[in-house]
């Protein structure tokens, strides 16, 4: 089986995407926005698991294309960049739309429960910190 290496990574500002893509999506029902968001988590698992356990804990993610330098630092595991993206990201997104209703206690049970998730004793001791 060949691995897929994706090459979907571009530099960008992230403030100014959030803001496009909010905009372009501001009037869909919340039923269509969980269903995408379903379609995506299980897009991310598919794609997760094409990759091996070395790949995961390689760093230098994502590798640099011809006459450029990396997107990412040399230090960068591939298994930081999907966390980072793929559960960090929405963490604080989740975490902040809690804090802008004064729900500090709410924020923090997630910040907490979403911790738990990723100190899990099964993860491989590279992936553990």
């Amino acid at each position: 089986m060949q691995k897929y290496v994706p090459q979907v990574l571009i530099k960008f500002d992230t403030q100014i995407l959030n803001a496009q893509v909010f905009e372009e999506q501001r009037e869909r029902s919340w039923a269509e926005v969980l269903l995408d968001a379903e379609q995506a988590h299980a897009d991310l698992l598919a794609t997760v698991e094409c990759f091996s356990e070395d790949d995961l804990v390689r760093s230098g993610w994502p590798p640099p294309e011809d006459g450029e330098q990396g997107v990412f630092s040399e230090s960068q595991p591939l298994w930081g960049i999907i966390l980072g993206n793929g559960f960090w990201h929405l963490l604080e997104h989740f975490t902040q739309f809690y804090l802008d209703r004064s729900e500090v206690w709410r924020a923090t049970q997630l910040q907490q429960a979403w911790a738990d998730k990723v100190t899990q004793e099964d993860l491989p001791p590279d992936m553990q910190s």
